[in-house]
């Protein structure tokens, strides 16, 4: 038991003092690294300085230099002020403190005039400049007693008023240029000294408790005398070191390097407690460093690799939209090509037929043949400019449809009475099929027209003499009670579509290529006009073909009933002409051929026409007019002297009792979504494009005559 107790103690001895010569070295092995760090730490700031100072003491020379280089050509003139004025403009450039002339006595003349003589450490420094023609820098004492460092080299001799210029000088205060060095290192605990080849001290910062000596090299011999050829090391050894001393009873670092000045040293000390807790500062920053840099590192790696991804995702996307760019300018292309065709071909029967007319204009058979062919050719082209305008309000979101009470069966009916007769020019048998239960819905016809008559048109034109075409609607039940649903089936025995074409038929400025269809007119715009309406009224459009055996295309619109039935549906098919008859108009056109064409046409109808030439004129027709003279003004837009919508903003606000409910209707060629937007913001009560639509512009009187009648 005694044993294995002597054995355990032997052990825990053993073992504290592992543990105590660990410590202790890794104590030891920490202090040589502090003082490794922290010397070549120490070191790095010395070299810092020195470069600084030596970069001070070129500049110095360079200005100096430059200097001399310039005096001639100002002061051979021997004229003081323009030797004051140039060396006044020196230093404002250069921020010295003086910059002067030096004669062969030694003394100095100011950029002020003062003349003065320097007090030098040395006192024969000044004496090599004007007497061995040498470099100088050395420490001086100025006039007022401000410790400066000068530069002072020769200069070919020149007489200066009574003065023998052999010198040329440039000084910095001693502070200034200690404080240019500083580096913020060690706050004020590090002394910095510029020694000369005797130890002497030529510029010493100043803080309390520095070392205040003549000859510092020699304070620091009599405070460590262990230390051999102490002197011997700072003044005439080697370029650079450093050591631990004693300096004012604390242990200190002491840097020394050489600088620019022959033979000159620069001595830096720090106390070692400031040094060490500096490293530890840094050592500790440095950790924190590292671990921020890991951190930052794992984050720039997770960022590159985000960078890439969305750099490939970005480049892919962009080869899409360059793809489908690209096939939408080629498509624009094909578009444009067959638009120019689809033009000038009735443009072309326009012209022509028009002159066969004029050259026919005494049978009268002919010419009226003619005329006629001249109305279905600019009927198309009116229909052409008419997708144009579709397809602009629908890609700018701008086109509206107008829910409104309407008959299913008028529907059909106005289907059957534009589609019979282009059915009919081909021998071609058109057949209605329905089974519908509600015929009053609240949709919009006129566009559900459009719908039916693009796709049964072109039916027509792709199926081929002696053909058939099919329109089936019928009725199911609806999402809910107060809808029904419409299934409308569109279908031809035609030539049919590959399906290739068939995944592109809803895009615009689309059409099939082949030679059996090349003659036939067509924009490519029309199933592009169709599927946007459907998808606006909330419906689905769907399509069947297959070449050869011809096409089906399938509608389907939930349409919310109308049970009312409605008294105001039979009233609006009344005759819409008696609303024109009688009727008192005013029609404003600057062109004299439109002017020419409505006044006959509104005249034909039954209408008492005045004119006006532009939009003031206008103006003031109406407001010399009797009250309530006329029923209707009829505005051009574009006009000279007073435009359409100022106009009509001017009889809006003129102080009259029908000035407000007179009609003003629009007419113009501006027949986009903006321009109807103007208009309504002029206070016109509706717009109506051209070429003017009669029939168009009776049903609009009719419907605002009405609805005005109620009012």
């Amino acid at each position: 038991m005694k044993k294995q107790r002597i054995r355990n103690i032997i052990g825990a001895a053993l073992i504290i003092i592992a543990l105590s010569s660990t410590v202790a070295a890794m104590v030891y092995e920490t202090k040589k690294t502090i003082y490794r760090e922290s010397s070549g730490h120490l070191v790095e700031i010395a070299h810092q300085m020195s470069d600084r100072f030596s970069e001070q003491c070129k500049t110095n020379w360079n200005v100096l230099d430059s200097f001399v280089q310039d005096y001639s050509l100002v002061y051979k003139t021997g004229n003081k002020e323009n030797m004051v004025s140039f060396l006044s403009d020196y230093r404002r450039t250069w921020g010295y403190l003086h910059l002067f002339f030096i004669d062969e006595n030694g003394s100095f003349i100011y950029e002020t005039g003062k003349v003065s003589k320097l007090q030098f450490d040395n006192s024969q420094s000044i004496y090599r400049v004007v007497a061995n023609q040498e470099r100088v820098v050395a420490p001086a004492t100025d006039y007022d007693g401000t410790e400066i460092l000068l530069f002072a080299a020769p200069v070919e001799a020149f007489e200066l008023e009574r003065y023998t210029i052999k010198g040329a000088g440039i000084c910095y205060e001693v502070q200034t240029m200690l404080e240019s060095m500083n580096i913020n290192a060690f706050k004020e605990s590090c002394d910095v000294y510029l020694l000369d080849e005797e130890g002497i001290t030529v510029a010493r910062s100043i803080h309390e408790g520095s070392m205040d000596a003549y000859n510092v090299v020699n304070a620091i011999e009599k405070e460590n005398p262990k230390i051999e050829d102490l002197k011997q090391q700072l003044l005439l050894g080697s370029n650079e070191g450093v050591m631990q001393i004693k300096a004012g009873g604390r242990d200190t670092y002491l840097s020394y390097t050489s600088v620019a000045v022959t033979g000159w040293k620069q001595l830096l000390m720090v106390p070692v407690d400031v040094v060490n807790n500096e490293m530890q500062n840094y050592t500790q920053v440095t950790g924190a460093l590292v671990v921020i840099l890991i951190l930052i590192a794992a984050a720039a790696i997770v960022g590159i690799v985000h960078y890439f991804y969305r750099i490939n995702a970005e480049k892919r996307q962009k080869e899409i939209e360059l793809e489908y760019e690209h096939k939408a300018n080629e498509s624009k292309s094909h578009f444009l090509a067959n638009m120019s065709h689809d033009i000038r071909t009735p443009m072309n029967g326009v012209l022509g037929m028009a002159t066969l007319a004029a050259a026919n204009i005494d049978d009268k058979q002919k010419a009226l043949g003619y005329i006629e062919k001249i109305q279905i050719s600019g009927k198309y082209l009116v229909s052409l400019i008419n997708d144009i305008l579709d397809v602009s309000k629908i890609s700018e979101g701008a086109f509206e449809i107008v829910a409104d009470s309407m008959n299913m069966r008028d529907f059909i009916n106005e289907i059957r009475t534009v589609v019979d007769p282009l059915a009919a020019d081909k021998k071609q048998s058109f057949t209605i099929e329905t089974e519908i239960q509600n015929e009053y819905v609240i949709g919009d016809k006129l566009h559900l027209n459009q719908i039916g008559i693009n796709i049964l048109s072109n039916a027509v034109k792709f199926t081929p003499q002696g053909g058939k075409i099919w329109l089936t609607i019928v009725e199911r039940p609806g999402i809910s009670e107060e809808y029904a649903h419409y299934h409308l089936e569109f279908r031809d025995n035609g030539i049919g579509m590959k399906k290739e074409f068939l995944d592109h038929i809803f895009e615009s400025f689309t059409r099939e290529k082949d030679s059996t269809i090349n003659s036939i007119e067509g924009s490519g715009l029309g199933m592009f006009i169709v599927k946007s309406l459907v998808e606006l009224m909330h419906g689905t459009i769907h399509v069947d073909s297959e070449p050869g055996k011809g096409t089906c295309f399938c509608v389907d619109l939930e349409l919310e009933i109308d049970r009312e039935g409605t008294m105001e549906e039979k009233e609006e098919n009344t005759d819409n002409a008696k609303f024109v008859r009688g009727k008192r108009v005013l029609l404003a056109e600057d062109n004299m051929i439109n002017r020419e064409i409505a006044v006959e046409m509104l005249r034909e109808m039954g209408a008492f026409v005045a004119t006006a030439e532009n939009g003031q004129e206008a103006v003031e027709e109406f407001a010399q007019s009797p009250l309530r003279y006329f029923d209707v003004i009829l505005m051009d837009v574009m006009m000279p002297v007073m435009d359409g919508y100022e106009a009509s903003r001017t009889i809006r606000k003129l102080e009259r009792e029908d000035a407000q409910s007179i009609l003003i209707i629009a007419i113009t060629a501006n027949a986009f979504q903006e321009d109807v937007i103007e208009s309504e913001k002029a206070g016109m009560d509706a717009h109506l494009s051209k070429p003017l639509d009669f029939a168009a512009l009776s049903e609009k009187i009719a419907v605002l005559t009405r609805h005005k009648r109620k009012g």
